[in-house]
């Protein structure tokens, strides 16, 4: 559906999380990316990926590239066409 690359810091904003929260881009890939990607999967009909995006000069991760797509997997318990 989408490519997004959104920087870090703005992403915590908006899903809530303190900026000095989840400093170490491992713990925030483990306990936000990857927590909501499943989370995600199992309860939209969208999902996403995501890979590493700009870095800054030593280094650290400023933002991440979303690829969202389409779920194929997710039940769909209410068809448009059948509730019309």
């Amino acid at each position: 559906l989408g490519i997004l690359e959104i920087n870090i810091e703005d992403l915590k904003k908006r899903i809530g999380i303190k900026p000095e929260d989840c400093r170490r881009s491992d713990r925030f890939r483990k306990k936000i990316l990857d927590l909501y990607q499943k989370i995600m999967a199992e309860n939209t009909d969208i999902c996403y990926t995501y890979r590493k995006g700009k870095c800054d000069k030593r280094g650290k991760l400023i933002s991440i590239i979303f690829y969202i797509s389409e779920n194929e997997n997710f039940p769909d318990p209410l068809n448009l066409r059948d509730f019309i």
